[in-house]
């Protein structure tokens, strides 16, 4: 009779303590919306609209994974597309870069322009100097009669000519 005693049964003891009844759950849930109420009410303000209840869904915990899942897929797709990856310049942008590809122009036109006045001014340069150097010497009559006095001038610029390269060479070297 001891054993009998000594198994605990659910409406009675500690073991029947631990549950509790649909009405115990409605009547806490009651008081914990009139005390939310209240305190909003010494707030002053409107209380948030009470939670819906979510409706059963009978299908199996991987099936709404697998859901979600496909639903996480198409909107990475959707935000993903190629045609969502550009969208169209707006006219400011438009405006911006018309006006730096004109500035690129125009120095692009005012850099030929300088380089081509360079050129021109390279190639005279040249020019210029290729007729002085292809000129023949200027031979005066009194050099025509007496032939020793100019090669003695000859001599003499050829010898001055001759110290002014070896000046030039100097400074260079230094």
């Amino acid at each position: 009779m001891d054993d009998i005693d000594a198994i605990p049964s659910i409406s009675s003891g500690t073991v029947g303590s631990r549950f509790v009844s649909q009405a115990d759950v409605e009547t806490a849930k009651a008081r914990r919306e009139e005390q939310w109420r209240a305190a909003y009410a010494r707030l002053g303000q409107e209380p948030p609209p009470p939670p819906t209840e979510d409706a059963f869904d009978g299908r199996s915990l991987a099936e709404k994974l697998a859901a979600n899942r496909a639903a996480k897929q198409e909107e990475w797709e959707e935000r993903n597309k190629l045609g969502n990856q550009f969208r169209a310049l707006e006219e400011d942008e438009v405006l911006f870069l018309d006006s730096v590809l004109e500035k690129q122009r125009e120095e692009e036109r005012l850099r030929k322009e300088m380089d081509g006045e360079e050129l021109k001014n390279f190639r005279a340069a040249v020019a210029a100097r290729e007729t002085e150097s292809n000129k023949p010497p200027i031979v005066s009559a009194a050099e025509i009669i007496s032939p020793s006095t100019a090669t003695a001038k000859k001599g003499r610029l050829g010898q001055e000519e001759t110290q002014s390269r070896r000046d030039l060479t100097t400074r260079w070297a230094r």
